[in-house]
């Protein structure tokens, strides 16, 4: 077997990725490739990852792209001149949406397309700890206990302690017990105000153990008058039918807090909604829907207030 020396992997990389993403393939004498490693990135978070080049050249170095390997990364670009010994400063914006290992590249290209720098970009994408409903209204003194829950992925064999502290507001925290599905971990709390919120609250959950420790924010807020607010939150559950024309949706959604039922419809074309499980604050409910269609889901309040969501097949409610 031959050996590869590290210089000639590094080589390697560098004149193969950009052939293989369709770019030029004319080397640069400034080529080099830098690893830069972001460690653990939550998905969905904006993370904005700043990339040097130094021009070790005697003459003007001009960069003229900034090109990458995944829609998940945007380049923060413009063209740049550098002068002989001087480093600039580029810059990529990462937003993964998927669980896992991310390794991409974002590569640096003169004005006749040659590569002056390859950047490989690894971080392992993580979901985090969630409270939901994330919102909570309530609207009298009999309405100061909030119920929800902590979601958070199985993956340290311990069970979390949770805290909650406002800067306002006096209160206390329960927890019920923990169970397990499907890799997460689910715990039920009720938290109890000693007096009403002002008009926004902010209550700071923290989930700790072992060397884990992460803080979630709640807000709790007065209802006033007529005002309510739906707030899509998780997708439990997408499955197609065979011809993959139709998708059946189990999903839930945080509102404003009623004492009354809310009344669940499903506006659009051939869509069926069934409400599996109702509370004060959130329900659970299934949805059959035609890909390519638009729909409106529109939570009718006891009190009048009518408020709608969009829903379709390819989106994700957030």
């Amino acid at each position: 077997m031959t050996n590869i020396t590290a210089a000639g992997c590094a080589r390697v990389v560098v004149v193969l990725l950009p052939c293989m993403l369709g770019w030029s393939c004319r080397e640069s004498e400034a080529t080099s490739r830098v690893v830069q490693d972001l460690g653990i990135v939550r998905i969905g978070s904006d993370r904005v990852v700043t990339l040097e080049l130094r021009n070790d050249r005697d003459s003007v170095l001009r960069i003229a792209a900034l090109k990458t390997s995944c829609s998940c990364m945007v380049p923060g670009f413009v063209p740049k001149t550098v002068a002989p010994g001087q480093e600039v400063q580029l810059s990529v914006r990462i937003n993964r949406k998927d669980p896992g290992p991310f390794a991409e590249k974002a590569v640096a290209l003169d004005e006749q397309g040659k590569v002056l720098r390859v950047y490989e970009i690894r971080a392992l994408v993580e979901a985090g700890p969630e409270v939901y409903p994330s919102v909570v209204e309530v609207s009298s003194e009999s309405d100061l206990v909030v119920r929800g829950k902590i979601r958070m992925p199985w993956k340290r064999q311990f069970l979390p302690q949770v805290t909650a502290a406002s800067a306002k507001a006096a209160l206390e925290l329960h927890m019920a017990e923990w169970a397990r599905q499907s890799g997460w971990l689910y715990g039920r709390y009720w938290l109890k105000l000693r007096e009403p919120p002002g008009r926004t609250e902010r209550i700071a959950i923290v989930v700790s153990g072992e060397d884990y420790r992460e803080e979630l924010s709640l807000k709790v807020r007065t209802a006033v008058g007529a005002q309510c607010w739906v707030s899509p939150r998780f997708v439990l559950l997408d499955e197609k039918s065979e011809d993959g024309t139709r998708v059946k949706r189990q999903f839930r959604v945080g509102h404003r807090h009623v004492s009354g039922r809310v009344e669940w419809r499903l506006g659009g074309k051939d869509g069926r909604l069934e409400v599996a499980r109702q509370n004060a604050n959130s329900a659970t409910m299934v949805a059959t829907i035609t890909v390519g269609l638009e729909y409106a889901l529109e939570a009718r309040f006891p009190d009048g207030c009518v408020v709608t969501v969009p829903l379709t097949a390819g989106h994700v409610m957030e």
